[in-house]
């Protein structure tokens, strides 16, 4: 997979040449996709689109947390291989080469203006699979698939990914594939693995444990079969 960079108005694009040539910045705002539907919950407004015979996702960047309320979405701009778009795709880019699975990236566009910046990233939209999240708020999920989740959760620590937000809601399942979504801050990082890869699981624990108290089904036995598959 080829990606390529291309100048743009006040920004930078960079982009999969074999997924679609040369895009401007228009294919990353809404109003340029009159059928566009609305990803419900989370912070923006995550468009979902075809393009052609591909399925997207067009992700915008917003703050969180209490700042959230006086800079929505600039960010301090110290060189476009610093954005949080285009090392999101970049990171991606990684990952799909290795065989992990994870949605693979389309185009990350940075926008500069003054110090900041903002912008956006498009993926590649997966079909036919539910959050973790909700799956357990159905039913029980058998042993196979904790264990499964465990192995793709495993995968990604095998390639030194510190996952910040790894949660119930960010593990995309259907009968036989697991994902793994949504790389924003997340990074590769050869220094300290035990202790992220510790701090990674006890997230996601809470993540599960929180569903659990909501009545959502889960608990120590299946966390046991995660560990089983993830390798103890």
């Amino acid at each position: 997979m080829d990606s390529e960079i291309t100048s743009s108005d006040g920004g930078r694009i960079l982009f999969d040449a074999s997924r679609v040539t040369m895009p401007g910045p228009e294919l990353f705002q809404a109003e340029h996709w009159p059928d566009r539907r609305l990803l419900q919950g989370g912070r923006g407004q995550v468009c979902l689109v075809d393009y052609g015979e591909q399925a997207w996702l067009i992700k915008p960047y917003l703050r969180g947390g209490f700042v959230r309320h006086f800079i929505a979405r600039s960010y301090l701009f110290l060189g476009y291989g610093r954005t949080r778009m285009f090392r999101e795709f970049r990171l991606l880019h990684y990952l799909i080469a290795r065989g992990v699975p994870v949605p693979r990236p389309i185009a990350a566009w940075v926008k500069r203006s003054g110090l900041g910046y903002g912008g956006s990233i498009i993926i590649e939209r997966l079909e036919g699979v539910q959050p973790l999240s909700e799956l357990i708020r159905d039913g029980r999920l058998p042993a196979a698939q904790w264990q499964a989740v465990g192995r793709c959760v495993a995968r990604l620590h095998g390639e030194r990914v510190n996952h910040k937000d790894l949660n119930a809601s960010n593990l995309l399942l259907d009968d036989s594939r697991v994902f793994i979504i949504d790389f924003d801050r997340c990074a590769r990082q050869l220094w300290g693995s035990a202790l992220y890869r510790r701090a990674n699981l006890r997230r996601l624990h809470r993540s599960l444990s929180r569903l659990a108290a909501s009545g959502a089904h889960f608990g120590e036995d299946d966390w046991r079969q995660f560990l089983s598959g993830y390798g103890g």
